[in-house]
C-alpha cells in the first residue's frame, strides 16, 4: 500500500435553454433553471491503482455515452476507460440523454455538449490529485424514504396511491432504507476535497415540473458546501430506489412535495451527513487500499408475446404524426401504466433484437474497509438490504444507475402484483436477484 492521492473536481453541466426534459412521458422543451446541474468527479489513487467516480445530476446515462465518455478520458489521461464509473443522482428534471422511448427523442448536440463536460470533469480530477486521506461512517434518517408502491383492495399494487384515507389502499408492499453512508476525503491538513453521500430515495418531487433541477440531492449538496465549502464536490451516490420515494403517505400526504417539501427532505439528508462527517475521524493510516473488480453478466429479457408487441404497436401506428411531435402521453392514455406499457412493448422488442440478452455490468469499489459496488438497474430496495445484511460486518454501498440503465428490476412479489414498475421492466423475473448475487460474489472476491 502507498501514500493516497485524491483529485476532485464539480463541472457545471446545465444545458443550454430551451431543452426537452428527460424522465417523464412527456415532450415539451423547458426555459427555466431552478438550480443547476453537475457532475461532480473524484480520481482516488495508491500509486497501484486509480478509480474515478463521477456523480452526475441527470436521470441516466445510456450505455453508449457511458463508454464515450470513458475513451475520451482514457485516450486524454491514460486511466483505463473500464475504471471509470458515471452514475447518475436520477433526477427527473434534467435534458434527455437518450432514454429509449416512443415519447421522446434525445437532442444529439446536448447530449454530446454533456458528455464532454463530464469528461472534462474527469479530466481535471485526475490531473489535479494531492496527497490525502479519507474516513466513513452511517447514520439513518426518518421519513426521507417510504415504499411507494401500496397493494390495493383489487389484489394489485399501485405506484403512488393519494389519500391517507384512501379505502383501496390496503397495506405498503415493501420496506425502504433509512441508511445513509457517507465517505469523504481530506487533504493532510483536515482540509475537505469531497464528499460521497449514499441514500436510496427516487428524486421525483418536482416531476412534471417545468424547469431544469437536481431535486432534493442538489438540496443536499448545497447545504453541506455551505458547511464545508462551495468548492467541494458533493458526490451524491443513489441506491437502490426503485420503488421508494420521499413521500409520506401514512401520517401526511404534503409531505415531501413541492419546493418546501424538497428542500425538507434535502435539509434532513445533509443534516445526518453533517453529523455522520463530525462524529467519525479520517483513518489514521494515511495509506488505503484500492481494488475495483468489474464483471458483465448477460440477462435474459422478459418474455414479451408478438400479440402485445403487435397491439402496441396498432395503437402507436394509429396516432397521427403531428400529434406525435407533440406528444404528451397523459392526453392520450387514460394513465401512466397504459402509456408505460405500449412504450416498454415496443422498445423491448426492439432490443431483444439488437442484443438477445441484457447486458449488465456490475463494479464493486473497495476504499480501504468500505466497498462501492454498482449496477444500471432501477433496483428495488429488498435487493439492497439483501446485500447489506449479507455484509453486516462491512460499510457496503449499494449504488444504481450505474454505467447505463436498464429500467426496473422489481422482485418477484411485486411482478406478480404488478404496477407501473412492472409494466416497465426489461429483464426476467430472476433479473433483481442475478444481479445481486453477482454483486455479493464481486464482494466477495474483493476480500477473497
Amino acid at each position: 500500500m502507498h501514500q493516497l492521492y485524491v483529485g476532485t473536481c464539480q463541472t457545471d453541466i446545465t444545458p443550454e435553454l430551451p431543452v426537452i426534459l428527460g424522465g417523464m412521458f412527456r415532450k415539451y422543451p423547458v426555459d427555466q433553471v431552478l438550480d443547476p446541474l453537475y457532475a461532480s468527479s473524484v480520481a482516488v489513487d495508491n500509486g497501484e491503482t486509480t478509480a474515478v467516480l463521477i456523480s452526475c445530476d441527470l436521470g441516466i446515462v445510456q450505455r453508449d455515452t457511458v463508454a464515450y465518455i470513458r475513451r475520451q478520458i482514457e485516450a486524454i489521461t491514460g486511466v483505463p476507460g473500464e475504471q471509470v464509473c458515471v452514475m447518475s443522482t436520477h433526477t427527473h428534471t434534467y435534458p434527455n440523454m437518450g432514454i429509449e422511448s416512443i415519447y421522446t427523442k434525445a437532442d444529439v448536440a446536448a447530449v454530446k455538449r454533456i458528455a464532454d463536460l463530464i469528461v472534462s470533469s474527469a479530466v481535471t480530477a485526475i490531473q489535479n490529485k494531492i496527497p490525502a486521506r479519507m474516513g466513513y461512517g452511517k447514520g439513518f434518517v426518518n421519513r426521507c424514504a417510504t415504499n411507494r408502491r401500496y397493494i390495493m383492495s383489487n389484489g394489485k399494487s399501485k405506484m403512488h396511491p393519494t389519500g391517507m384515507n384512501n379505502p383501496d389502499r390496503l397495506m405498503v408492499e415493501g420496506p425502504a432504507d433509512k441508511e445513509v453512508q457517507v465517505a469523504w476525503f481530506e487533504d493532510l491538513d483536515g482540509n475537505f476535497l469531497s464528499v460521497l453521500v449514499n441514500f436510496a430515495s427516487h428524486p421525483t418531487i418536482y416531476y412534471g415540473c417545468k424547469w431544469i433541477s437536481a431535486d432534493f440531492p442538489g438540496v443536499t449538496r448545497s447545504i453541506i458546501q455551505k458547511v464545508y465549502g462551495s468548492h467541494i464536490p458533493v458526490l451524491y451516490l443513489q441506491g437502490a430506489c426503485g420503488n421508494t420515494a420521499p413521500f409520506d403517505y401514512e401520517h401526511d400526504d404534503t409531505w415531501g412535495r413541492g419546493i418546501e417539501g424538497c428542500r425538507r427532505i434535502g435539509t434532513i439528508l445533509a443534516g445526518e451527513v453533517i453529523k455522520i462527517m463530525a462524529e467519525n475521524k479520517p483513518i489514521p493510516n494515511e495509506t488505503i487500499r484500492i481494488d475495483m473488480r468489474r464483471t458483465q453478466h448477460d440477462i435474459p429479457f422478459r418474455d414479451i408475446s408478438a400479440d402485445d408487441v403487435a397491439a402496441a404497436r396498432a395503437v402507436w401506428d394509429a396516432i397521427p404524426a403531428e400529434r406525435k411531435e407533440k406528444l404528451d402521453a397523459f392526453e392520450l392514455f387514460a394513465d401512466l401504466e397504459k402509456a408505460a406499457h405500449i412504450n416498454n412493448m415496443i422498445v423491448l422488442d426492439d432490443l431483444i433484437r439488437k442484443y438477445g440478452k441484457m447486458p449488465v455490468e456490475i463494479v464493486a469499489l473497495r476504499l480501504h474497509d468500505l466497498v462501492i459496488v454498482m449496477n444500471p438497474a432501477e433496483l428495488f430496495v429488498e435487493y439492497q438490504l439483501q446485500i447489506k445484511q449479507h455484509f453486516k460486518e462491512t460499510q457496503v454501498m449499494v449504488v444504481e444507475l450505474a454505467n447505463g440503465w436498464i429500467s426496473y428490476v422489481p422482485t418477484r412479489l411485486a411482478i406478480a402484483l404488478g404496477g407501473y414498475e412492472v409494466s416497465q421492466r426489461r429483464v426476467c423475473q430472476e433479473g433483481g436477484q442475478m444481479i445481486t448475487d453477482a454483486s455479493i460474489d464481486l464482494v466477495n472476491r474483493i476480500f477473497g
